[in-house]
């Protein structure tokens, strides 16, 4: 599963990887074979978790969430006090944790949704 990298495909509601499983003669793929992931599955979930496994939704990267079935990102804003021109270091603000549920599936197949392992593909989820 860490090799894989996962979509939204029509006509499945879960991540899915698309492999061939048939070439022909001049190593033309003959037959798909699609697996699906669903998030509901709190197992899959778990081995998406461990994979390290993040998300590009809408241009931003979330990672699958592990308690709930979705995809969770946590953004935050820094300030800097400043007394007499003289500024100090940079201090979390507040943070506030973004989640898309799963069944949001017509609106994750639009935003053009891409998942993969960091571990084995840093750079495929950057925006």
């Amino acid at each position: 599963m860490a090799e894989q990298i996962l979509t939204m495909r029509p006509g499945f509601d879960g991540l899915t990887n698309r492999a061939c499983v048939q070439y022909d003669d001049k190593n033309a793929c003959l037959k798909y074979e699609t697996k699906e992931y669903k998030l509901q599955d709190a197992e899959t979930r778990a081995r998406l978790v461990d994979f390290g496994f993040s998300c590009l939704i809408a241009k931003k990267v979330y990672r699958v969430c592990g308690e709930r079935a979705g995809y969770c990102r946590t953004s935050c804003t820094y300030k800097r006090d400043c007394f007499l021109g003289i500024c100090g270091k940079k201090k979390r603000d507040k943070c506030e944790v973004e989640f898309i549920d799963a069944n949001r599936v017509d609106y994750l197949r639009e935003s053009g949704l891409v998942c993969a392992s960091e571990n084995v593909y840093p750079d495929e989820v950057t925006p």
